[in-house]
């Protein structure tokens, strides 16, 4: 299997943000703080939802749709800044032809999970707190999908025929080549973002090449333009809050200023690590942590002492992170542990550890 081929199965098969959001949901429960995301929920739905049944068919929808929501898919498709001298009517026609359009444009783009979750969406299958407010703030506001309530204040989701039809079209080949080819940018670009925190667009092309010249099913045309494409993809990007732009660096949301990122660029080596396929898989799906025979070895011994699997897959995941992006080193991971509240049963114990993370 290729490595497009293998990042298109893994990143559609990808469970990470069904997992968030079961644990998010779970958190609110157990923060006492469910209530009050269903009040907010609550009045959100006052302004941006559709009283009454259900329809799949986007001219309705618009119709029925209040004022408040016309204005918001308005804001975020249309060109003109200004709508409050446009009529309502005018409103409704023009973004009734340019949601399929816009949508068809960014369809392509699309992150896998989200795609995932508006697939969800359109198959009426139920979803949690946090997805629905995905939904509310993703989907909703660009008239991909609309919610409707009922008298007794239920809300249901449902995606517009005009935006299912080209969904379907995933399966045209040519369009999920070019949807895998995207993602496996994608993922690349989030690599460099855990890795680095901070790089240029030669970094990201080196290990876009670096990978792609190993896959002989990688499009050579899309390979050898690939600083073009990075340079339409990465605003984005950026639009989607994955990194932010400034001059000739791509920077991570991590750091919020300039004075941050230079920083670390002072303290980056020169010599940038190249990950392989594996590496891209894991830290493009958002996990820091790549679990091979090494993290293997360290893990058994630390969950001996530990005693939690769980707990200890959270601490070596932010270990992990700390390794990377600060340059980490025993003394630090073993501070960190010891934060942790980790009492080694004894020295040959700790002993173990430190040889295990030496490797």
């Amino acid at each position: 299997m290729s490595k497009q081929s293998l990042w298109y199965a893994r990143g559609v098969k990808m469970k990470m943000g069904q997992d968030i959001s079961t644990k998010m949901n779970a958190l609110l429960k157990e923060m006492g703080l469910e209530e009050e995301f269903k009040k907010i929920t609550s009045l959100f739905s006052d302004l941006f939802t559709i009283k009454g049944e259900e329809t799949e068919e986007l001219k309705e929808a618009l119709h029925r749709a209040p004022d408040d929501l016309i204005n918001l898919i308005w804001e975020k498709i249309e060109d003109e800044a200004s709508y409050e001298e446009i009529s309502r009517q005018q409103k409704e026609e023009s973004i009734y032809e340019d949601i399929p359009e816009y949508f068809k444009l960014r369809f392509e783009l699309m992150d896998i999970a989200r795609l995932q979750l508006l697939i969800q969406i359109a198959s009426y299958e139920p979803v949690g707190g946090m997805d629905t407010a995905t939904v509310m703030n993703e989907f909703v506001p660009m008239g991909w999908a609309f919610a409707f309530s009922d008298d007794n204040g239920s809300v249901s989701f449902a995606v517009m025929k005009e935006i299912k039809d080209i969904i379907k079209t995933v399966e045209e080949p040519d369009v999920k080549e070019h949807m895998v080819f995207m993602s496996g940018i994608r993922y690349m670009v989030r690599t460099c973002m855990g890795l680095y925190g901070v790089c240029t667009l030669r970094e990201v092309r080196n290990i876009f090449l670096m990978n792609a010249s190993e896959d002989k099913n990688a499009g050579k045309e899309e390979a050898g333009d690939v600083d073009k494409i990075l340079q339409e993809f990465l605003p984005f990007l950026e639009e989607d809050k994955e990194l932010w732009l400034d001059g000739k660096y791509i920077v991570s949301p991590y750091f919020k200023t300039e004075k941050e990122y230079q920083e670390l660029l002072r303290r980056q080596k020169k010599n940038y690590y190249i990950p392989d396929a594996d590496e891209i898989l894991s830290y493009g799906a958002g996990s820091m942590t790549i679990k091979n025979d090494e993290y293997k070895a360290v893990f058994r011994i630390l969950n001996r002492e530990v005693k939690d699997r769980a707990q200890t897959e959270e601490m070596l995941a932010e270990v992990s992170e700390y390794v990377i992006r600060e340059d980490w080193e025993i003394p630090e991971i073993m501070n960190c542990l010891y934060d942790w509240d980790v009492a080694f049963s004894s020295d040959r114990a700790a002993d173990k550890l430190v040889r295990a993370l030496s490797i």
